[in-house]
């Protein structure tokens, strides 16, 4: 239908100005980033799991990209050995994010829970308050592609890309659903 075609080349208009921006980059210019797998503290996403390819797509380099396996546990050392400039953990159940969702206290605690892990403060992510937890709402799906221009933005801040208003659209004008939640924290 035309209403498809429409929406399939806003997501691909997304992807192109990410693409674009990130091009363009020297290896040393993207950053280093750790994301962590709901599963688990320390269940990393290497090799051939989506968020290896969005983080990618995104611009960044994922510090566990070698892991030839999806979601490997990784050695608590070797996240700080790796230090990530970004940090992203999916999550799922805790803390409460997603449609709905206006309370931030808890996603507050759950970030301070994390960079409290041993050997952290180290990290330059931690350092810089550059430590992001997503909603599932967000990472999942088709909605995938809204999360590589979020993840374009936490990486590059300067990047003339607004992925709230995109991801506005998508649900008040492609959804009909208000759009009304937390789906990154912080917001970038």
């Amino acid at each position: 239908s035309a209403a498809s075609d429409v929406y399939k080349r806003q997501f691909q208009d997304i992807l192109d100005v990410v693409e674009n921006k990130v091009a363009s980059l020297e290896t040393e210019e993207r950053p280093g980033v750790y994301a962590e797998h709901h599963g688990g503290d320390y269940r990393a996403f290497g090799l051939g799991s989506p968020w290896h390819e969005m983080i990618e797509m995104a611009g960044g380099i994922n510090i566990f990209a070698d892991m030839p396996m999806p979601y490997p546990e990784v050695d608590p050392e070797a996240v700080i050995e790796g230090n990530p400039q970004v940090v992203l953990k999916d999550t799922r159940r805790t803390p409460p994010m997603g449609y709905g969702v206006t309370g931030t206290a808890p996603i507050h605690a759950y970030i301070n829970e994390l960079t409290a892990r041993a050997g952290w403060e180290m990290l330059d992510a931690v350092k810089d308050g550059r430590v992001y937890v997503l909603s599932p709402d967000l990472t999942a799906g088709p909605k995938k592609v809204i999360a590589i221009a979020y993840f374009a933005k936490v990486f590059y801040p300067d990047l003339e890309i607004d992925p709230e208003t995109f991801f506005r659209e998508y649900h008040e004008d492609w959804q009909g659903v208000k759009h009304t939640g937390i789906f990154i924290y912080p917001e970038p």
